[in-house]
């Protein structure tokens, strides 16, 4: 393996935390699916998901899709750790399916942005977005992760700051400063909409 479970060999890294969490959330029956987005484009018909504004034409498809957020990656994780313990298929899977498309490719962009481009057999057999990097649900996620590790300092800070002073740290978590942050991340962590467009390719000549 290309990590140490604990560099120090006490406490474990951000790897070892994660597989402990893991085992964790196995033991809790977490559920696999963050949320699933499927559709028709023959009939164009909403299959399943929260899709809305469903538009096809000859140029591709449209629509718009609210989601959960994805499980943040932290950066510090082992790749290898990851794809061996099937990270995504365990816990985090977002995923996009299209029923019969045109034949030929399509380009995927999520509010804009271009995640790749696909064949109709792809976009049938349905496309994993958490594999996609830099999908505008993952960029949330990762604010949210970023959000909660500050909140982490900040509660520390303040803790060692009262019981210096002589009290018993308890109130430090109930301070504006904190019950403001809180109040930032819960927003961050809603369900947010994707604009979803499947843009057909030119034929190959």
């Amino acid at each position: 393996m290309s990590f140490f479970l604990s560099p120090d060999g006490i406490h474990p890294g951000p790897t070892g935390h994660w597989l402990i969490a893991q085992a964790i959330l196995l033991a809790w029956n977490a559920p696999a699916e963050v949320s699933v987005a499927e559709v028709d484009a023959a009939g164009g018909a909403v299959v399943a998901g929260e899709i809305a504004d469903l538009e096809v034409g000859s140029d591709g498809l449209a629509f718009r899709w609210t989601t959960r957020l994805p499980m943040p990656r932290h950066e510090k994780w082992d790749a290898e750790s990851l794809e061996l313990e099937q990270f995504d298929g365990r816990f985090n899977e977002l995923r996009l399916r299209v029923r019969n498309a045109p034949a030929g490719r399509y380009v995927l962009l999520l509010d804009g942005a271009e995640m790749g481009s696909f064949s109709r057999a792809q976009l049938a057999r349905g496309i994993e977005v958490s594999s996609l990097p830099g999908s505008p649900a993952h960029r949330r996620a990762a604010q949210v992760m970023e959000g909660v590790a500050e909140r982490q300092k900040r509660a520390t800070r303040s803790w060692f700051s009262e019981v210096r002073a002589g009290g018993t740290g308890l109130a430090a978590h109930e301070s504006a400063e904190l019950r403001q942050l809180d109040a930032e991340l819960r927003r961050l962590a809603r369900p947010m909409v994707l604009q979803v467009r499947l843009r057909s390719l030119p034929a190959e000549g």
